[in-house]
């Protein structure tokens, strides 16, 4: 039944999904929803990112699986909701060049879509939120940065 539930969820809110998981031993005995950019639809890896989260957000948290990729090349910040775990498995993340944003930040920020340069509209509670680097794991900055 868990299971039927579970594939209810993933077709009936994100068809755009290819594969989503429930993990029994990613970390240490956890049981939450593990997803990777690459199983969801989007124009680049940035964009696949910010569907997997909201997917895990809709869900109330999972795990995020950074490894098929040997660089993920991402244009803006990795935007972890609430109850969620980052793992990046052997690979890189890197902030392009000339971006002017964050690698990673809380997911907790309301932003006005008629504005985004300004100020947030609300800041929202974030709690529970882990990355986890295994496997010579990098997370690294812009070569070239932004420069306004």
């Amino acid at each position: 039944m868990r299971l039927i539930l579970f594939a209810f969820l993933i077709f009936s809110f994100h068809p755009g999904i290819v594969f989503a998981r429930e993990s029994k031993n990613l970390e240490k005995g956890d049981k939450s929803i593990v997803v990777k950019p690459e199983d969801f639809e989007g124009k680049n890896i940035s964009e696949k990112i910010s569907n997997a989260l909201g997917f895990l957000k809709e869900c109330n948290g999972g795990t995020i699986l950074f490894k098929d990729n040997t660089v993920y090349l991402i244009t803006e910040a990795i935007a972890l909701p609430s109850n969620t775990t980052m793992i990046v498995d052997g690979c890189k993340i890197k902030l392009a060049d000339q971006i002017f944003d964050n690698i990673i930040r809380s997911g907790n920020l309301d932003i006005d879509e008629q504005n985004p340069n300004s100020y947030a509209k609300q800041l929202l509670p974030a709690k529970n939120i882990r990355i986890v680097g295994k496997n010579g794991a990098v997370i690294e900055g812009a070569e070239n940065f932004y420069e306004g």
